[in-house]
């Protein structure tokens, strides 16, 4: 019998016998027979197929069976006929080594002769394309070819880089190009290469994607900080609104607009209350201004321009609460009342219809006090340029006032905001200021246009232009209790302006342009809607650009704006200097003093170029408190001699009893006793005690003796005329004082100014 190692198997046989008269006996089991005396391999075979490929480094286990007679060992060996190709352990695990071939066999070791093989080929292993890997390196030369994961660069700053894509296999290495976001850098792609312009400050990513496996891709990180490498300049005056006064030390820090976790320049105002700040990139920026003891103040959306200049004039004001916070009114502006914000770059046409509200999580202090809305522009030398106040005066703002009424505290109705005869790319402004007197401005870029075909116009007549300039800064913040807010006080954060007024007629509006001589350049200055109210038969409006100098000359055309624009003939005004009157005798805190003193004081009207000034003085009698000593008669001090008179003449000419005007002409001879004194050399006016009263006949009341006074200029101007003509109109007014400014005032709307010296003084027992 043949057995297989694989399969043994014996083979066994039960033997049963029976008979019918024998006693049952037990079945015997007969052992296997083996032949053991001639063990014997038929064969060995190796399992599978006869022939292998591996890579090198690979492995492959394989088995042998083998077929052995008579209790032959089956134990098997194995060899491989190359080692520098392929090995194989004692169970039969090859290990590729090498490229080439080699022959595995099998072989028993009961029997050498029993052998089987296996051809085993290594050969290199085929490539598969794949990408590894992106990366991003410089491929600036100047930077060399460094590996660029993270880097912190400046705004303005361009960088040229290249994507690096490890494949196999010959896979594509080309890269598509993504930025986290665009508003913070921009790119230009030649293949695998990048220009990255770098806009504004913050984070962003740049990555280089394969566009063999999207999978795969490579990503630098840039935090990008403020740089001054651009060429604009943004520069502005920040004042205290409600005193015409510069703000000094206050903080000013330039965001990007929405932006404000990284204020990337920052400068304090000088005593003027003037910063600026130069080389800046072209972009959107906010600006933000803080003080101790004064409310905050914010402007948001500055559209600066490549080389443009933008010259602001910023309100600040003392807070009314110093412990209150200073956010600033977070304002909602709306194209409706359905809530449509309203977007840079919007479209109206004939006006801008605007609601605005605060926002729900705007933490400003209630309820707010009001909201200004114009619409302007800049000029050519950067400066802001709206429909001005008719009379140079607004409550808080320098030149706005409300168009509309504000609905409640906290909002206002639709408002319809004049273009007043501008058209094109311009900018709404809303004004916000809240309770604490905290102050937010939004310039919003807007597109307009007129729906009714252009009117013809010609130029406007009856052009008059009157300068006003204020001695000090004064403080003129009145009350708000009433909408809309009445235009009551004077232009902020200057003491000068120029009111202009002319004939009304049907037009889009008019331009006011200004120039430094008669023929030229003219630069606009303001613009004003044209009056709808038929009744109103003149229009008036003010220059209250920052620019406006002092003892300066300065020309004026109004032009009508229609199919045609018209302008009128220029006007001629002098801005000038502040007049400052001061007190001489009795001097402060004179002891002794006559009983009928006369009273002296230094006239710098004709030293500033006016033609004359005007002065109220007064004596209080400290003793009876409100009273007055003496209520002078208002004194007119003008250039040359009466024209009435030759020679000698007394300096007092005329008592115009019906006018109220003493009038004194500078150049006049010696004056009697009683007569008010001028000195030319000095400029020094003197003014007998109740000179009015000694001149109209009437006792002079002596004042008490051993008693304290105080004498004080209750008001004065200086003025000037056309080329100095007594017949020539009015020009421009330099004010000292106004208190009754509301009842009589010397400007129009109203200007009020208490400022005024004062001398104390005993007379002799």
């Amino acid at each position: 019998m043949r057995y297989l190692h694989s399969t043994a198997l014996l083979l066994t046989g039960t033997l049963l016998l029976g008979a019918c008269s024998s006693p049952t006996t037990a079945p015997v089991t007969q052992p296997p027979i083996t032949d053991t005396t001639n063990p014997s391999v038929s064969g060995v075979s190796i399992i599978g197929a006869s022939s292998l490929v591996l890579n090198p480094g690979q492995t492959q286990q394989i088995t042998a069976q083998i077929a052995v007679k008579n209790g032959a060992s089956t134990a098997i060996g194995w060899t491989s006929s190359n080692p520098a190709v392929a090995s194989v352990d004692a169970n039969g695990k090859i290990t590729a080594v090498g490229i080439g071939s080699a022959m595995i066999t099998a072989t028993s070791k009961a029997d050498a002769t029993k052998t089987s093989t296996l051809t085993l080929t290594v050969q290199a292993a085929a490539v598969t394309a794949q990408v590894q890997s992106v990366s991003i390196v410089s491929d600036d030369p100047t930077q060399g070819n460094s590996t660029v994961d993270r880097l912190t660069v400046t705004t303005g700053t361009t960088l040229r880089l290249r994507a690096v894509v490890n494949t196999t296999g010959g896979a594509v290495q080309t890269v598509t190009w993504k930025v986290s976001d665009t508003s913070f850098a921009s790119i230009q792609v030649t293949g695998n290469s990048v220009l990255v312009t770098f806009l504004r400050s913050g984070s962003v990513d740049l990555t280089a994607i394969s566009t063999a496996d999207p999978n795969i891709s490579g990503t630098a990180s840039f935090y990008t900080k403020f740089g001054l490498t651009g060429s604009a300049q943004l520069s502005g005056n920040v004042v205290q609104a409600n005193r015409s006064a510069p703000v000094a030390g206050s903080t000013v820090k330039l965001f990007q607009s929405g932006l404000r976790f990284y204020s990337f320049v920052q400068t304090v105002t000088d005593d003027q209350g003037h910063f600026s700040f130069n080389g800046l990139p072209a972009g959107k920026y906010d600006l933000q201004f803080a003080k101790s003891n004064y409310g905050g103040s914010e402007i948001i959306g500055l559209n600066v321009q490549d080389s443009g200049k933008m010259n602001l004039k910023i309100g600040q004001f003392v807070a009314n609460d110093p412990y209150a916070p200073t956010n600033v009114p977070k304002l909602q502006i709306s194209k409706d009342d359905k809530g449509t914000i309203l977007n840079d770059g919007s479209s109206f046409v004939d006006n801008a219809q605007v609601k605005v509200t605060t926002t729900p999580e705007s933490q400003h202090q209630k309820p707010m006090r009001y909201y200004i809305l114009t619409v302007g522009t800049f000029d050519a030398q950067g400066n802001w340029i709206d429909s001005r106040d008719a009379n140079g005066v607004a409550s808080q703002d320098p030149g706005y006032i409300i168009p509309g009424s504000v609905a409640t505290s906290e909002g206002t109705g639709v408002i319809k905001v004049p273009f007043s005869g501008l058209k094109g790319d311009l900018y709404l402004q809303v004004v916000g200021l809240d309770f604490n007197y905290n102050r937010v401005s939004y310039l919003i870029p807007i597109k307009a246009a007129y729906s009714a075909a252009s009117p013809s116009v010609t130029a406007p007549t009856d052009v008059s232009a009157v300068a006003y300039t204020l001695a000090e800064p004064i403080n003129y913040l009145l009350s708000v209790p009433g909408n809309p807010i009445s235009a009551q006080s004077v232009a902020i954060g200057t003491n000068s302006w120029v009111t202009l007024t002319w004939n009304n007629q049907p037009a889009e509006g008019f331009k006011v342009y200004r120039a430094s001589s008669v023929n030229g350049p003219y630069n606009l200055v303001a613009v004003k809607a044209s009056e709808s109210d038929p009744q109103k038969k003149t229009v008036s409006v003010s220059d209250l650009t920052p620019n406006l100098g002092q003892d300066q000359d300065y020309y004026y055309k109004v032009e009508a704006q229609g199919v045609q624009p018209v302008a009128s003939a220029p006007v001629y005004t002098h801005v000038l200097p502040a007049f400052r009157p001061t007190l001489l005798s009795p001097a402060e805190d004179a002891q002794n003093v006559g009983l009928t003193p006369d009273y002296t004081l230094h006239n710098s009207a004709f030293e500033i170029g006016a033609t004359g000034s005007v002065f109220d003085v007064r004596v209080a009698d400290s003793q009876l408190g409100s009273s007055y000593a003496w209520l002078a008669k208002r004194l007119q001090v003008l250039k040359g001699t009466n024209p009435a008179k030759t020679g000698l003449e007394t300096q007092v000419l005329s008592n115009l009893q019906g006018k109220g005007y003493y009038y004194v002409y500078r150049d006049s001879n010696a004056p009697d006793k009683n007569a008010v004194g001028y000195n030319n050399a000095s400029n020094t006016l003197t003014l007998p005690h109740q000179y009015d009263l000694s001149l109209l006949g009437s006792d002079v009341v002596p004042l008490q003796p051993n008693r304290r006074y105080s004498w004080l200029i209750n008001k004065a101007y200086a003025f000037k005329r056309q080329n100095d003509l007594p017949t020539n109109p009015i020009v421009a007014y330099s004010i000292y004082s106004d208190p009754d400014g509301l009842s009589t005032p010397i400007v129009p709307g109203g200007t009020r100014q208490e400022f005024t010296q004062s001398f104390d003084f005993t007379t002799k027992p």
